[in-house]
């Protein structure tokens, strides 16, 4: 019984912010903000309807363009399965996202301050459109709490079912090999983490087998999404410099910083391998939090080497994930700043500024500057919402900004507005 009301109270921010959202909506769209209430036609924008063509019309695929193939078969299916409609599979969605924030937050302990932040970045109004997010975000936390609880069947249905609901999961591959690698090497044998890594690369290759029979039996072609991804400008190659994203620098601010969070969890995974492999000394962190940071890391040569330096859509990958929220988690619950801390935050930051408005798109400067000064502004509100002696009107406020920003960044999308 105790148990169940701390599951229930785990819900708590969630449905606050529920409401709280749907009145400042209400809100911006009487002063005129915001101008579109959300429906069948407008919520239908982008890959949502490639996703709808896998629903209707199964997979179809075309030798010299783009093709539906590039997309995975489970949140499809689910919506064909389901007969809902766009508007009612969006609200479906959502309802699987709030269920996710509230089961991680039940078993990681968030704070308040973790659980507002991550739910209200800009890009997770994502997560009440037809796109995969919610579903990802799902299994990425049955993910987490199977590692976390050392369970293996929910490591496994997490780690499969993402692999068949979005192509990205393909980077669990290396990811799960080196983290069970880097936890083991000097805890277990060679057979405990051979057996290891067999266990957990296993939903990833049986899910791989499964999208790609699916997709031959529909299209009469083998390996149907690897030879659709050169017509989606996903193909091996050296990047382009500057970086770029699409929207221009106008979406400098959102896909910047996603791709520097990434770069930051390269950082630290070299950092593991190097303690490892040279200094040969293990790793103090469990597989959970390592597989986090490979993963968040493997988005560097996804975006170097496959999209030759274009970090469109990166946003939604790096802030609507479940990983990121157990980054959070640990950042929050952390205690007073060290000295180490605050230089490497204040590192952090003025590189990342060199990296902004430098030669992170050759936008000019005069374009970037503001946007660099909104975004620094922001991340010192970010890095004082940490501080617990922070009083609750502020922390309201910030939420409230966040929220705002996310409202917008919706309207835009059911604009037809490219946010990510």
């Amino acid at each position: 019984m105790e148990e169940l009301k701390k599951f229930i109270l785990s819900y708590r921010i969630p449905v606050i912010f529920i409401l709280l959202a749907v009145c400042l909506y209400c809100f911006l769209y009487t002063i005129g903000i915001v101008n579109n209430i959300p429906d069948s036609n407008n919520l239908l924008q982008w890959d949502s309807g490639w996703y709808k063509s896998v629903s209707d019309l199964g997979y179809q695929f075309k030798p010299d363009q783009q093709s539906n193939t590039a997309f995975f078969p489970l949140f499809p299916y689910i919506w064909k399965l389901t007969h809902l409609g766009i508007g009612k599979m969006s609200l479906f969605n959502y309802c699987i996202y709030i269920f996710s924030i509230g089961l991680i937050n039940y078993y990681f302990k968030l704070s308040k301050q973790a659980v507002v932040f991550c739910m209200t970045l800009p890009s997770l109004f994502f997560m009440i459109t037809p796109y995969t997010e919610a579903l990802f975000f799902l299994f990425g936390v049955l993910i987490s709490i199977g590692y976390f609880r050392q369970k293996y069947w929910l490591l496994f249905l997490g780690i499969f079912l993402s692999c068949l609901t979005r192509s990205a999961s393909n980077l669990f591959l290396p990811a799960l090999i080196f983290a069970e690698l880097v936890t083991g090497i000097y805890r277990k044998s060679a057979r405990e983490i051979m057996i290891n890594i067999i266990k957990v690369i296993l939903p990833v290759i049986l899910a791989i087998a499964i999208v790609n029979i699916i997709q031959h039996y529909q299209t009469g072609v083998w390996f149907a999404y690897s030879k659709t991804l050169k017509y989606w400008n996903i193909v091996f190659g050296m990047p382009n410099y500057p970086f770029k994203t699409w929207g221009g620098y106008k979406l400098l601010w959102l896909d910047a910083p996603a791709f520097f969070i990434s770069v930051m969890a390269a950082v630290l995974v070299f950092m593991m391998a190097y303690k490892v492999i040279v200094k040969h000394r293990p790793v103090t962190y469990n597989p959970l939090t390592v597989f986090v940071f490979s993963t968040l890391a493997l988005y560097v040569p996804w975006v170097l080497f496959y999209k030759y330096g274009d970090c469109f859509s990166i946003n939604r990958y790096i802030y609507c994930s479940p990983f990121l929220v157990i980054i959070a988690g640990l950042y929050f619950r952390m205690g007073k700043a060290t000295i180490f801390f605050r230089n490497f935050s204040i590192i952090a930051v003025i590189a990342f500024s060199a990296l902004f408005i430098t030669r992170f798109g050759d936008y000019g400067y005069y374009s970037t500057f503001p946007y660099l000064v909104a975004l620094a502004l922001y991340l010192y509100l970010t890095l004082k919402m940490r501080e617990k002696q922070i009083r609750t009107s502020y922390f309201w406020a910030y939420a409230c900004l966040n929220l705002v920003i996310q409202l917008y960044m919706f309207n835009a999308f059911m604009h037809s507005v490219w946010v990510g």
